[in-house]
C-alpha cells in the first residue's frame, strides 16, 4: 500500500488497501487521492465513535458510506487519467521547447551560422524542413498551452477520463510531430552533406539527446494512456 496512508490497522486500512490496488497513475496523484479517501473514511469513523459506536464498527461504517471499491474505483481512476494527460503535457511544455533552445545555443557556440560552413548551398526542400523543424518546437509548446488551459472545461464536459484520453493525444501528436521533424531534419542533412552531422560533437550529441528524450516522452504518453482506462481487475 502507499506509504503516504497511515491508517493503521483495521476496515479502513483494508478498504484503502484494496482501493490503491485497484488504481494506477502518476504516483503524487495517487498518494494525494488515496489521502483524501483516508481523511473522510477517519473523520466519518470519528464521527460515529462520536455517536457511541465501537471503533471497529465505526470504521465498519465509514467504509460502507464511503462506498465498495468496484463503485468508486473508476471514478478514482479517471482522475489518475485526468492527473497523467496534464503531465504530459505540462512536461512537452517544458522540455520540447527546452531541448530546441539548447541545441541552438550549442550549435551557436561551436558551428555558428550555416551559411558559414561553405561548400554548394543547400537545395530548397532542405530549408523547408529545417523551417519546419525549427518552428515545431514553439508549435508543440502552443499546443501544450492549449491543452492545460482546455483541461477544465473538457472535464466539465466530457468527464475526468475522457479528459485525460483527449489531453494524453494532444501530447502524443506534438511528441510525434517533433520527433518526425528532428528525424526529418538528421537524415535530410546526412543526404545534403553528411559531413555537417559530425561537424561539432557536442551538436551532435544534443541531437541524439533529442531522441532520446522523445522516446522517454512517448512513454510517458503511453503510461497516460493506459491511467486512462478502467481500474486494474483484481485477480
Amino acid at each position: 500500500m502507499t506509504e503516504l496512508i497511515e491508517a493503521g490497522a483495521g476496515p479502513i486500512a483494508e478498504h484503502l488497501a484494496r482501493l490503491d490496488a485497484r488504481l494506477r497513475g502518476p504516483r503524487a496523484a495517487k498518494a494525494d487521492l488515496l489521502n483524501e479517501a483516508r481523511d473522510g473514511l477517519m473523520d466519518a469513523a470519528e464521527a460515529y465513535r462520536a455517536a457511541g459506536r465501537p471503533d471497529i464498527e465505526a470504521q465498519r461504517l465509514a467504509v460502507r458510506d464511503f462506498g465498495e471499491v468496484d463503485t468508486v474505483a473508476p471514478a478514482y481512476q479517471g482522475e489518475l487519467g485526468l492527473a497523467g494527460g496534464i503531465r504530459a503535457l505540462r512536461t512537452i511544455l517544458i522540455a520540447i521547447p527546452g531541448m530546441h533552445a539548447i541545441f541552438e545555443l550549442t550549435r551557436m557556440i561551436w558551428i555558428g551560422d550555416w551559411s558559414s560552413l561553405g561548400g554548394p548551398p543547400a537545395p530548397y526542400w532542405y530549408h523547408q524542413i529545417a523551417t519546419i523543424t525549427d518552428q515545431a518546437a514553439p508549435v508543440v509548446a502552443a499546443l501544450a498551452l492549449v491543452g492545460l488551459v482546455a483541461a477544465r472545461p473538457l472535464l466539465r464536459r466530457l468527464g475526468s477520463r475522457t479528459a485525460g484520453r483527449v489531453l494524453t493525444l494532444m501530447a502524443t501528436a506534438g511528441i510525434a510531430g517533433t520527433a518526425l521533424s528532428q528525424m526529418s531534419i538528421m537524415v535530410s542533412t546526412a543526404v545534403v552533406n553528411v559531413g555537417w552531422v559530425t561537424l561539432s560533437m557536442p551538436t551532435t550529441l544534443v541531437g541524439l539527446s533529442s531522441l532520446a528524450l522523445m522516446i522517454r516522452l512517448f512513454v510517458l504518453a503511453h503510461q497516460s494512456l493506459l491511467f486512462c482506462r478502467a481500474p486494474v481487475v483484481p485477480r
